[in-house]
């Protein structure tokens, strides 16, 4: 059965960890996403790794700093286009939980809009998931490339790398939910107010 939100605010066996500003949580993020853990690690190492074999693929096929560009560009596109469909994805998954109220939270001045479920109590594994999703669909999409065109591995790599960037917000929450594994987290937005809220349950 589905947690409701006025159980989580009365009952004494939940307690707020974190109340995030909608509208600016940069500083969240750049906590979190900073934080050294298994999850930062983990996309440090993957980063360091398609570096390196990117750095080997444009030696070995002696691209020209013109090809580079081009494929930087390219990259970069792709990774622009790729981000409705990011949207597209999480959108799905909150209906497929249940979420009836999707709105998408828009903040022009820094360019940024998210798709929001209003308040809808989503638990830790729940949320793990709809943060997840998209990494791994980019990931797949950038690996399956290298793999089909070994030539253009320099594109399939660079992909991966700004899948790191372009899920920035995704890595810091991620990494909030390794920090507080020990709770059974549950998670709800409610966008009249701004507010994204965090409970453990003890």
């Amino acid at each position: 059965m589905r947690l409701k939100i006025e159980e989580l605010i009365k009952e004494s066996k939940y307690i707020l960890l974190d109340k995030v500003n909608m509208k600016d949580n940069s500083t969240f993020i750049s906590k979190y996403f900073r934080k050294f853990t298994l999850v930062t690690f983990c996309v440090t190492l993957l980063m360091m790794v398609s570096f390196y074999f990117m750095l080997t693929n444009i030696h070995s096929v002696n691209l020209s700093m013109f090809k580079i560009m081009k494929t930087l560009i390219a990259c970069t596109f792709t990774a622009i286009g790729f981000i409705p469909v990011k949207k597209l994805i999480q959108c799905s998954l909150y209906r497929l939980f249940g979420a009836k109220d999707i709105r998408f939270y828009r903040h022009f001045k820094r360019l940024f809009f998210s798709p929001v479920a209003d308040n809808f109590v989503l638990c830790g594994k729940e949320y793990t998931i709809i943060l997840l999703a998209p990494i791994f669909t980019l990931f797949l999409i950038a690996l399956c490339f290298s793999l089909s065109f070994p030539n253009h591995h320099a594109y399939g790599l660079l992909m991966l790398l700004l899948s790191v960037l372009i899920n920035k917000k995704e890595m810091a929450l991620l990494n909030y939910l390794w920090l507080n594994k020990e709770y059974s987290l549950f998670i709800y937005s409610d966008t009249y107010k701004n507010k994204s809220y965090f409970y453990a349950c003890l």
